[in-house]
């Protein structure tokens, strides 16, 4: 179950994108913030940029409003300061992600879609399924983020799921199923006994082909033993970075002591991911965990192993 913020009825979560009308965003990078929370809701994980030339872009900052159902979210003008449209969909925990060279994406997570926007018209263009397999409604995915290394390859980072779908966006399609899939059961790790690694975030290196995926490795079960408090309770398990080779969807060694090759974090629950070119370096967000109580109906420790954490590619 996710823990819901609640302002006013319903969730805000902003996200700035800049796009001049009939194009779309050429850039973008990813902030957020998170109170905790494993499966962390909408109103969590928002902070997004896209930069485009200055004198022909006009700034928008995409807020959804959720908790509810439906979900809307507005495209605010900051230049004449007025909304320029508005997107309904029927799921109640809808959020936008623009850190991509295509167009902003609206995931909703519950729904099991995600939906491509035009940025001209402020519509959806284009909707694929990245439902469970076998799911008729009952279980959702969660789509954390999207990530695009051509529109023939569009990855959905999914935090219910340890698959990774690959579309093909070049025809827009209704409910369109994925053309690939790469599999992260393997990397499950001994301690986490709810089975998912819960990726939270992913960056494509377009020199290198290659696709950083972040892995929070969180076990939700020990979690729900204290639900009373929504803390995110510290185990014996590894945040990790792993690397999928985009050539042939597959997990390359990083050389690393996490399952897979991947590169062990330090911090614990990961939340957002920046690639840092010119530093050749990602730059991890990372909201920590608390210590289980010490008791029976005790209060979790103080948190801990929260931070921004580096991780140098070269």
């Amino acid at each position: 179950m996710k823990k819901m913020s609640m302002l006013g009825r319903g969730l805000f979560a902003g996200v700035l994108v800049a796009c001049s009308s009939g194009s779309t965003p050429n850039n973008g990078g990813k902030d957020a913030s998170s109170d905790g929370n494993p499966s962390k809701d909408a109103g969590n994980k928002k902070a997004d940029a896209a930069t485009k030339d200055a004198g022909a872009a006009t700034r928008h900052l995409l807020v959804t409003y959720d908790g509810t159902s439906p979900t809307t979210m507005f495209a605010w003008n900051l230049v004449t300061r007025t909304i320029d449209g508005q997107i309904t969909t029927a799921d109640m925990q809808a959020i936008s992600d623009t850190s991509n060279g295509i167009a902003p994406f609206l995931l909703n997570q519950t729904l099991d879609t995600i939906d491509r926007i035009d940025p001209s018209t402020w519509t959806v263009d284009g909707s694929w399924s990245v439902a469970l397999p076998g799911d008729s409604g009952g279980v959702y995915s969660d789509p954390y983020a999207v990530v695009v290394a051509s529109e023939s390859q569009v990855y959905a980072i999914r935090y219910d799921s340890n698959r990774i779908d690959v579309f093909d966006i070049t025809t827009p399609a209704n409910g369109g199923k994925p053309k690939a899939a790469i599999d992260l059961s393997p990397l499950v790790q001994s301690h986490d006994t709810d089975g998912n690694v819960e990726a939270t975030a992913a960056t494509y290196v377009a020199s290198s082909k290659l696709l950083y995926v972040v892995l929070g490795n969180i076990d939700t079960f020990a979690t729900d033993d204290y639900m009373g408090s929504f803390d995110t309770i510290c185990v014996q398990t590894t945040a990790s970075v792993i690397a999928i080779d985009t050539t042939a969807n597959n997990v390359v060694s990083l050389h690393g002591t996490a399952p897979g090759g991947g590169i062990a974090l330090h911090g614990y629950d990961p939340t957002s991911m920046v690639y840092d070119a010119a530093g050749s370096r990602l730059l991890i967000f990372e909201a920590g965990c608390n210590p289980a109580p010490t008791s029976d109906g005790g209060a979790p420790g103080t948190l801990q192993q929260r931070g921004v954490e580096e991780v140098d590619l070269a």
